[in-house]
């Protein structure tokens, strides 16, 4: 169980991890080069899910400069359920 207290222990304090040799700029932290991540997983899909994640911010901050919402709660509140039940 990765919540659990070796789980944790393991993530934070290194416990029953090996040493490292120590490293410029990453002392004992275990390093992974390029290679490695292309290895374990799909580096291609990843960079191209954050593409994705970074083209909808953008899109929604230049829509809320566009469209800025009201001063009024209420109507601001009406938006977001709307927006809410559009997306269920």
């Amino acid at each position: 169980d990765p919540n659990g207290y070796v789980g944790c222990m393991w993530s934070i304090c290194g416990l029953h991890d090996q040493g490292w040799k120590e490293r410029p700029v990453f002392g004992k932290i275990r390093y992974m080069n390029y290679a490695g991540c292309k290895r374990k997983f799909d580096v291609d899909a990843y960079i191209s899910y954050v593409k994705s994640l970074v083209a909808r911010a953008k899109k929604r901050k230049t829509e809320e400069y566009l469209n800025p919402r009201s001063k009024n709660p209420k109507s601001e509140l009406g938006q977001q359920l709307n927006m809410s039940k559009a997306l269920i």
